[in-house]
């Protein structure tokens, strides 16, 4: 049996964790309030998180890398699946 393997788009990805974890639902004092520029900064100086991290964290891409053919739109997810 086949199955569908699905990759988002990184920098869509990166914006919407930043507008969720750090905009929206933020009860850290460390990131209260942090800018986007900012929090680039953090991130690119080792703050990780599973959210924002790279997607090859969370799956093995050396496995499925070469069976992801196609990258959904979020806006368009009804469809796309």
């Amino acid at each position: 049996m086949d199955q569908s393997h699905l990759l988002r788009d990184p920098l869509v990805r990166f914006l919407s964790a930043y507008i969720d974890k750090i905009v929206r639902h933020n009860d850290n004092p460390e990131t209260f309030g942090l800018t986007f520029d900012k929090f680039e900064g953090r991130v690119e100086n080792g703050y990780k998180n599973v959210h924002w991290g790279a997607q090859c964290e969370l799956i093995d891409c050396a496995k499925w890398l070469p069976r992801m053919n196609f990258i959904p739109s979020f806006q368009n997810l009804a469809n796309d699946t």
